[in-house]
């Protein structure tokens, strides 16, 4: 299962590799470069939804996680010309980008909810009551690994969302409210470990919001 986990995930970042230089090509290191907002967000909406391409359903342990994130992280610096050893805390700062961990517990809830709302004659409401019925905490368990994502965000269970389904508007809103929450915490928690960051520490982790001084025209290469 880890093997066929790993070949996936590596599948996955040639393609987004391949992805980001098609669109770019030079566009972020050259002379007539677009600016550092206008990739950051043509990398959410291009490259990495190649990189996370179905591993809400894999969801990959903790060292395939790491090696997208460092992927995430080594396109970031490379857009805002920071060193190898920048902190990995100002890459989230300045970008206003999520961990993988929190993109791929992201799509994972969401897929609950897609299941939660099938109709309960369907194979797949069928399959989510047999599977919270019998398998225990530290089984391997697709819908047991996500309880767990539950719980880490305090949403609840599994049961819970199939018992009482909310609309996928409010669920939708419900799950990024608490993956914001509990990775804002996270990441300004490390902020005042480095020295090097001094400088921004009067600065919050906001999800989705670029520091505002990247938010000037100026092309990556300035």
């Amino acid at each position: 299962m880890l093997n066929n986990q790993k070949a996936n995930v590596d599948e996955d970042l040639k393609k987004a590799r391949r992805k980001a230089y098609s669109i770019f090509g030079s566009g972020y290191k050259g002379r007539a470069g677009l600016n550092v907002l206008s990739i950051i967000h043509l990398n959410k909406s291009y490259v990495l939804p190649v990189l996370l391409y179905g591993l809400e359903l894999l969801l990959p342990p903790e060292r395939i996680i790491n090696c997208l994130e460092a992927f995430q992280r080594k396109f970031v610096k490379e857009i805002l010309r920071l060193p190898d050893n920048t902190a990995n805390a100002a890459v989230y700062l300045l970008s206003g980008l999520l961990p993988i961990e929190a993109q791929i517990h992201i799509q994972a809830l969401t897929f609950l909810h897609t299941i939660c709302s099938q109709d309960k004659n369907s194979i797949e409401w069928a399959l989510l009551v047999r599977q919270i019925s019998f398998k225990s905490v530290d089984s391997s368990s697709w819908f047991i690994q996500v309880q767990h994502i539950i719980w880490k965000y305090d949403l609840g269970t599994v049961a819970d969302s199939a018992d009482n389904t909310p609309t996928k508007g409010k669920w939708k809103t419900r799950v990024l409210r608490a993956v914001h929450s509990y990775w804002s915490d996270q990441i300004d928690s490390l902020t005042p470990l480095y020295s090097t960051l001094f400088f921004l520490r009067q600065d919050k982790y906001v999800p989705g919001k670029i520091l505002p001084l990247l938010s000037l025209e100026y092309t990556a290469r300035e």
